[in-house]
């Protein structure tokens, strides 16, 4: 065995400056060999077709939720408030002190 270091050069990746751009052409070249075999319908008519069954199932869903969240605050509205205290919150607990310990 010898203790002479191994010559690693040949495997340093920034050694040759152009091997990116010919690994790069070198797939660009096998992609435009072999062109798709399902190529994607692009138009304007076709986009607005595909757009249409998702927008409409998603108007019909934020509609039914809409609807159903009206109807549920209509049976269960709270009264109006009656008095300034009511309007802002304050627990009925506190005006009703107050009153008694004005008598």
């Amino acid at each position: 065995m010898t203790d002479d270091p191994l010559d690693l050069t040949a495997l340093d990746p920034d050694q040759d400056d152009r091997a990116a751009d010919r690994f790069v052409a070198d797939v660009m070249g096998r992609i435009a060999a072999n062109p798709d075999p399902y190529p994607v319908p692009v138009g304007l008519f076709w986009g607005l077709s595909s757009m249409a069954a998702p927008i409409a199932l998603a108007a019909t869903v934020i509609l039914g939720l809409a609807a159903a969240l009206m109807t549920r605050t209509a049976s269960t509205a709270l009264p109006a408030p009656q008095t300034v205290a009511q309007s802002i919150g304050v627990p009925n607990l506190f005006p009703s002190a107050l009153a008694e310990e004005r008598r």
